[in-house]
């Protein structure tokens, strides 16, 4: 079984990515979608509170990936803290994933950032294929 990242924020261009996703994996492959709480130095995100972020994200996953699975599709979630580029690389390791798939621009609901320095600092460092859906 192979697994495959999704950058997931629950911004319309995630959703995208997510479906892209959906369309290329194999049936035994396993999404893992990703999402990643920016440092509270990060002013687009300093107008709410972390738990609220980190409880926020575990409503949207949970939801995601019940979706997913009633789709037959095998889904877990995954959030973590810090740099998004650096975390979403660290996923894509931890869990050998086969490709990386990102939304370009992303805004989320759990507040905005630019997804293009993201985007381009994966590209740069990342050990495995990405696939950015705009």
């Amino acid at each position: 079984m192979d697994s495959i990242l999704v950058a997931y924020d629950d911004s319309e261009e995630a959703k995208k990515a997510l479906s892209h996703a959906k369309n290329i994996i194999d049936e035994d492959d396993e999404l893992i979608l990703g999402m990643v709480i920016p440092p509270l130095e990060d002013k687009a995100f300093a107008r709410v509170a972390v738990d609220m972020k980190i409880s926020e994200a575990k409503s949207i996953l949970k939801e995601v990936v019940t979706e997913l699975k009633e789709q037959g599709i095998k889904a877990r979630s995954v959030i973590k803290k810090g740099d998004v580029a650096e975390n979403l690389l660290d996923m894509g390791n931890e869990f050998n994933c086969k490709l990386i798939v990102i939304g370009y621009k992303g805004v989320s609901k759990i507040g905005r950032f630019s997804l293009g320095s993201v985007i381009d600092k994966i590209s740069r460092l990342a050990n495995r294929p990405i696939l950015v859906i705009k």
